[in-house]
């Protein structure tokens, strides 16, 4: 008897990394997602919001360390703890991207997938059976 097997678990496992060089190496395997999230994150807190932390810094000392790590930190975390449509946050956002794009903004109406011209009268058909 054939049994089926469900490669949606191992297909949906993370991209690991171990090993960065000969003599650098994690004691667990970790995900290259987070860790880009992470920096992706600290990227745009440092770039755009830049002013703003160096005002509550100056207010409160010590808080400038303190939000760059805790803010990039936590967005990661809760990122991957959410699930969209049953889906990871990247191929969601990847999907809605391409949604976006393709579909939305020229206004595209499709049929049994593939794009059909609407001229807003409707066309009926008579059937007959046999």
């Amino acid at each position: 008897m054939k049994q089926i097997f469900d490669y949606s678990k191992v297909l949906n496992e993370p991209v690991k990394i171990r090993q960065l060089t000969d003599n650098f190496y994690f004691k667990k395997p970790r995900e290259i997602r987070k860790g880009v999230t992470f920096v992706v994150t600290f990227l745009i807190l440092f770039i755009f919001f830049r002013g703003l932390i160096n005002l509550i810094s100056s207010f409160l000392p010590g808080a400038l360390y303190a939000i760059y790590i805790f803010i990039p930190y936590n967005a990661m975390n809760l990122l991957f703890k959410l699930k969209f449509d049953y889906k990871s946050p990247w191929v969601y956002l990847k999907d809605l991207y391409y949604y976006t794009i393709k579909i939305q903004l020229p206004k595209r109406k499709y049929c049994n997938d593939e794009p059909v011209e609407l001229n807003g009268k409707a066309i009926f058909e008579k059937v007959e059976d046999e």
